[in-house]
């Protein structure tokens, strides 16, 4: 975990890339989801996403993440990569952007201004950051009902 990020099980055809607490919830939801779908997904949490970032200058490049760790972490043939995080999705895609696969292979969901709800369930709900939301997204995206994962 001294490298800003862990792997929790395999990896699969879609990676979902839990950005707190209460999405590292809602990832493995989704996961579970996906497996009752016949979709494979594995789960990374990313605790620290600052380490993946294209290093600015020599000083902040000595804090990144090394290279075959985030090969390992985030294999570039992964089909889906699916960033859940609790800040704005756009501003954790623009930190992490050597882990943006193209818009065609990830999807983010974050804070997108919606509040005024009283507990955490009903926020990540107005959100679109809840299981069911995310696993619809996925779904959409790949062309799949769940019943044929090739279509990934």
């Amino acid at each position: 975990l001294r490298d800003g990020a862990i792997a929790l099980g395999e990896a699969g055809d879609v990676q979902l890339i839990a950005v707190g607490a209460y999405q590292l919830r809602v990832c493995l939801e989704v996961a579970e989801a996906l497996a009752q779908r016949g979709l494979s997904s594995g789960v990374v949490c990313l605790l620290e996403p600052g380490r993946f970032r294209s290093p600015r200058d020599p000083i902040e490049s000595g804090h990144q993440s090394g290279t075959s760790y985030r090969a390992e972490l985030f294999p570039h043939d992964t089909k889906l990569r699916v960033f859940v995080c609790h800040m704005r999705p756009e501003a954790l895609l623009g930190l992490c952007r050597p882990l943006d696969l193209g818009p065609d292979r990830t999807l983010a969901f974050g804070y997108e201004n919606h509040g005024g709800t009283l507990d955490t369930s009903g926020l990540l709900q107005a959100n679109k950051c809840d299981a069911h939301s995310i696993v619809q997204a996925i779904l959409s995206k790949s062309g799949s009902s769940g019943a044929d994962k090739a279509t990934l």
